[in-house]
C-alpha cells in the first residue's frame, strides 16, 4: 500500500483525493470527504502505481451528496440539470433510465477507485462483446456511477478539461433488458443532442405514422460512425466514434422499422 502523499506525487493531476474533493464539494454537491470518517487506505503498491499513473485516475469515491442523500446518477442529474443553454456540462434530456437500478439506486462506496482516462483507438466502433475479449483478468468496464462521478470531479479540478471528450464509455451496468449501457459526452457544443434527439425522433415518428414500414439505410451509423476532421484531406485519417445507438429509438416502436 502507498500513503496519500506518495500517491499524489505519483499520479499528479490524475489523483483526486479527499483534499481535492473538499475544494469542490459545494459546487459538485457532494459530501465533504472528511465528514465521512477515516479516509480509507490506498490498496495499491508503489510499483503498480508508477506503472499505471499516466493513464489511470486514482479517485476517492463519495457515497453521499451534500444533503446526505445517496449520491446516485439521478441525484447528479437533478443537480446538473438538462438544459445546456443554462449551464454545461449537464445531462441529456432522456428519461428512459430514471427507474433503472444503475441510475436510481447505485452509488459509490467510500473507497479508492481506478478508472482509465483514455479510450483505446482500437476499441472504437466495436461492440462490448468484442472489447471484453481482450481484457486481462484484472480489467473490466467501469461502473456508470464511477464514470459520471469521475467526469465531473475531473472537470472541476482541471480547469474544465473534459475526460473522454468525443466518446461514450461502455459500462459494467446493464439495463432491465440486459443491454449494456454507456455514458458520457456531457458537453454538447453544437446543441443538437441534449434535447433528446428531438428532431430525429420527430422525423422517425412522422414517417412511422405515414407508412406501414420504414427502412433505415446505413443502420451501422446508429452504432458508430467514421469521423473525419474537416481540415483532413485524406478520409482514411479518421477514427470511429460511438453514435447515439438505442437512445434515438427510446419511446418509439421499432416494430415498424427494417434495417438495410
Amino acid at each position: 500500500m502507498i500513503d496519500i502523499k506518495k500517491a499524489k506525487k505519483i499520479f499528479k493531476n490524475n489523483f483526486i483525493g479527499p483534499e481535492e474533493l473538499k475544494k469542490i464539494f459545494r459546487k459538485f454537491n457532494i459530501a465533504d470527504p472528511f465528514s465521512l470518517g477515516k479516509i480509507p487506505a490506498i490498496k495499491i503498491d508503489e510499483k503498480t502505481a508508477k506503472k499505471i499513473a499516466r493513464n489511470y485516475i486514482l479517485i476517492l469515491g463519495i457515497p453521499k451528496n451534500n444533503q446526505g442523500k445517496k449520491l446516485t446518477i439521478n441525484e447528479m442529474r437533478n443537480f446538473f440539470g438538462l438544459d445546456p443553454s443554462k449551464k454545461e456540462p449537464c445531462f441529456y434530456n432522456q428519461d428512459w433510465y430514471l427507474k433503472e437500478k444503475f441510475a436510481s439506486q447505485t452509488n459509490l462506496k467510500f473507497k479508492w477507485y481506478l478508472i482509465n482516462k483514455s479510450v483505446f483507438s482500437k476499441t472504437r466502433g466495436k461492440n462490448p462483446q468484442e472489447i471484453i475479449k481482450n481484457f486481462s483478468k484484472l480489467e473490466n468496464f467501469p461502473s456508470a456511477i464511477l464514470t459520471v462521478f469521475s467526469f465531473f470531479a475531473y472537470w472541476f479540478l482541471n480547469k474544465e478539461k473534459r475526460l473522454w471528450k468525443n466518446d461514450f464509455i461502455w459500462c459494467d451496468d446493464k439495463d432491465k433488458n440486459g443491454d449494456r449501457i454507456y455514458v458520457g459526452r456531457y458537453e454538447d457544443p453544437k446543441k443538437i443532442n441534449k434535447n433528446g434527439y428531438k428532431w430525429w425522433k420527430k422525423r422517425l415518428f412522422s414517417n412511422s405514422e405515414l407508412f406501414d414500414i420504414v427502412r433505415l439505410d446505413h443502420f451501422r451509423a446508429f452504432d458508430a460512425c467514421w469521423s473525419i476532421d474537416e481540415k483532413e484531406k485524406d478520409p482514411k485519417n479518421g477514427k470511429w466514434l460511438p453514435a447515439p445507438g438505442a437512445a434515438i429509438f427510446k419511446g418509439i416502436s421499432t416494430k415498424k422499422f427494417i434495417a438495410e
